[in-house]
């Protein structure tokens, strides 16, 4: 038997119009009740409703790291170049030790605080900082770290739950 295109154009589709309208009506009906369950959970309405009951957990993470200094601009330029009286200080003295900050942002998940945040943020720190939306400052202990998920835990101690 040869199939014409006549005979292709005849063939019905695998799914009719009816049935694809049905599975789309389930869809919607399946959404809107997630969404009324959601709603009756208390889950905020927009997302300033959301900042609102979670923005107190939300803190800012700053790391300070004392980076190596070397002996004399070697290092920084070449022995001799003309830019090297840019690097030394005043008198031809040499620089002192410098330090590196960055900054990262965090999430309280407990009341003791302990505070969650990306591994790359404060790798290699030697002083962390943790300080919360109304100004409070803390410095921070690192409990663990998985630099393969990139995530870490951090401890502050205070005398008032978080």
């Amino acid at each position: 038997m040869q199939i014409t295109s006549k005979a292709i154009a005849q063939t019905r589709p695998a799914f009719s119009r009816a049935s694809l309208s049905f599975t789309f009506l389930a869809f919607v009906a399946l959404l809107w009740m997630q969404t009324l369950a959601a709603a009756a959970r208390g889950a905020p309405a927009t997302f300033a409703d959301l900042v609102e009951q979670v923005g107190g957990a939300v803190v800012n993470i700053t790391t300070t790291t004392k980076m190596a200094t070397p002996i004399g601009p070697q290092g920084i330029v070449p022995e001799g170049s003309p830019f090297e009286d840019l690097f030394r200080g005043p008198n031809n003295r040499q620089r002192g030790p410098r330090s590196a900050s960055a900054l990262g942002a965090g999430f309280v998940i407990s009341e003791d605080g302990y505070v969650v945040t990306n591994n790359h943020v404060i790798a290699g720190a030697d002083e962390i900082e943790v300080e919360f939306i109304n100004g409070d400052i803390f410095p921070a202990k690192i409990v663990g770290t998985d630099a393969n998920i990139d995530i870490a835990v951090l401890k502050i101690d205070a005398d008032n739950p978080f």
